[in-house]
């Protein structure tokens, strides 16, 4: 038996989700992202979130559970997919659009706080940046940095399309986010992705070559792309 922090918040949460937080023994790599304000980190969250499983897939590395191969590249997804607020972020016109949904869940007492919000993408509380939270642990440092260049492209791409008005707003089918999710957590790189761009399975090369073609000029205006 584990003990639990000497924390009313943590005990609390044991009490609530029982198994699920017994069995909460899991790592994972989180990369902050500064923006301009929290408007602009609420209205890119969209614009990224379709992005996120290819890194998940590049930092897959828990296929092992209890000390069975469990089959998936990365079972720390599916272990944390369990709790309610886990997964896909939704689409929110502004911050205060967002905090409200937000204040809506914890009044519903499925959550008690904002630290509980789980989302594979999040505007911190504390800072000013986009928090990227769906990678698996990155047992090799060259992972961590790619994926924090990627990822600090891909807000810097958003953040541009924003301001130019060159793409659309979110389309309201999120569906195909869970689902892809879960393919880059069952197969990591060494298999089929969701390719965002065509919301099809493609090889996991084909998915992030197309990524990389997208985040050129964002990479290469942040030093990033022949690093």
């Amino acid at each position: 038996t584990r003990a639990v922090t000497a924390d009313p918040r943590f005990r609390r949460m044991a009490d609530d989700y029982r198994r699920v937080a017994d069995e909460q023994l899991i790592c994972s790599a989180q990369i902050h992202v500064d923006v301009p304000d929290r408007d602009s980190a609420v209205r890119a969250m969209c614009l990224v979130s379709p992005w996120l499983p290819p890194l998940l897939a590049l930092t897959a590395s828990s296929p092992f559970w209890l000390g069975a191969d469990t089959g998936y590249a990365s079972w720390r997804t599916m272990l944390w997919q369990r709790w309610p607020t886990a997964g896909p972020a939704g689409c929110y016109g502004s911050a205060a659009e967002y905090d409200a949904a937000m204040a809506e869940l914890i009044d519903s007492g499925v959550i008690s706080d904002t630290g509980m919000l789980y989302h594979d993408v999040r505007p911190s509380a504390h800072q000013r940046t986009l928090e990227l939270r769906i990678c698996d642990a990155c047992p090799r440092t060259e992972t961590v940095v790619l994926v924090a260049g990627l990822f600090r492209a891909l807000v810097r791409d958003a953040l541009g399309r924003l301001e130019h008005g060159a793409e659309p707003g979110c389309d309201g089918h999120h569906e195909w986010l869970r689902a892809a999710a879960w393919r880059a957590a069952r197969s990591g790189i060494e298999g089929r992705l969701v390719d965002p761009a065509t919301r099809r399975g493609a090889p996991a090369p084909v998915v992030l070559r197309g990524m990389l073609r997208r985040l050129r000029p964002a990479l290469e205006a942040s030093g990033d792309f022949t690093a």
